[in-house]
């Protein structure tokens, strides 16, 4: 098996390596940069041939956008997600556990399906970027990979590999013409990435502080609002109280 299947099927393996994860999650983004890979995504696919997937959400300018987050998961499917921004004073807060959701801007505002008769395990609230990060197997059809070769993060040894958007499935980076990652070779994460257009990198995250296989409390991914907190109730997308 050559160098580039390896990497492939590690991506592949990924989801069945571990049980439960806590780490932490650098992220940033390059507003100008993603700004002007946005307006040549949208040069390439005129309004209406293609299903909107949400651009950059602040204006354009030299700035640059960082997060750290603090993100805990246990399968099948609960996710405990806490975001910090150097210029906002509040931490915003997701919980999925299986099909129930809970979002809180930190600031007093929570939005929730519970008690939804429609509830499904979509990742509501959740960066994709990240759900791709711990599960690479959801990626794999949308992307050509080529092996770029091997190296060493944080101690952990890892391949780097680019990754090429196709047409064959919608990316979790539509607006990249490629994508830099570097894959963990004891597991299969993909321990970064960083998106690039027209050769400028816009966007990335990188995993660190990671463990895996731990008992996580269970309390973690449930949320209960105090009776200060004023709750807006789904139900599906669609917003009843």
């Amino acid at each position: 098996m050559g160098p580039e299947l390896d990497a492939v099927a590690l991506m592949g393996s990924a989801s069945e390596s571990f049980a439960t994860f806590e780490g932490v999650v650098d992220a940033w983004e390059n507003r100008a940069n993603s700004a002007a890979a946005w307006q040549r995504y949208i040069s390439r696919h005129p309004r209406g041939s293609v299903k909107p997937l949400g651009g950059p959400s602040r204006p354009a300018d030299s700035g640059a956008d960082k997060r750290l987050a603090r993100v805990w998961m246990a399968k099948p499917w609960k996710w405990r997600v806490e975001t910090s921004m150097p210029a906002e004073p509040h931490l915003a807060l997701v919980i999925v556990n299986s099909g129930e959701w809970w979002l809180s801007d930190g600031a007093g505002e929570v939005a929730t399906n519970q008690g939804s008769v429609t509830r499904t395990p979509d990742a509501r609230g959740l960066d994709r970027r990240l759900i791709a990060m711990l599960f690479p197997d959801s990626i794999l059809q949308a992307h050509i990979f080529e092996t770029l070769g091997e190296k060493t993060v944080s101690g952990r040894r890892a391949q780097e590999v680019k990754a090429i958007p196709t047409e064959a499935e919608p990316s979790c980076w539509p607006a990249a013409d490629e994508v830099r990652m570097v894959i963990d070779h004891e597991r299969g994460v993909i321990l970064s990435w960083v998106a690039y257009s027209d050769g400028s990198p816009y966007a990335g995250m990188d995993l660190h502080d990671m463990h895996f296989d731990q008992k996580l409390a269970e309390d973690l991914f449930v949320f209960t609002p105090n009776a200060a907190t004023r709750v807006r109730r789904f139900e599906g997308d669609r917003f009843v109280s």
